[in-house]
């Protein structure tokens, strides 16, 4: 699949909705919104859900939205994307990491040797 490149349209974004356009080159988004993301670097569409699902205050902080609101457009523009951006970028899985605190586990050490201990 082919990444799709944002454009900015003269349509205005309302709190829920972006009032994306998909085709089959590009992913065309309201001029403000476009702009926020390519001044963020973002240039596809796939890189526009994972930026907004990371930094949705960002994007609530530029449209006079609330937080809320942001996933809600999110959510809605993943349905418009699906079956054209590869589902694995725009759901990535969750990839949580073994924290590990506190001492080790003794079992897990090499056997001690003579020189090593001390009565």
């Amino acid at each position: 699949m082919r990444p799709l490149k944002i454009t900015g349209t003269p349509d205005c974004a309302q709190s829920g909705d972006f009032h994306a356009e998909v085709t089959e080159s590009e992913l065309r988004l309201p001029q403000r919104l476009a702009n926020v993301l390519t001044a963020n670097g973002i240039r596809t569409a796939a890189e526009a859900v994972s930026f907004m699902d990371s930094f949705p205050s960002s994007i609530a902080h530029e449209l006079q939205w609330n937080i809320s609101d942001v996933a809600t457009g999110v959510n809605r523009l993943r349905g418009q994307l699906k079956g054209v951006v590869d589902d694995s970028l725009l759901n990535p899985p969750l990839q949580i990491r073994r924290r590990v605190y506190g001492a080790l586990n003794p079992r897990d050490m090499a056997p001690a040797t003579n020189d090593d201990t001390h009565d």
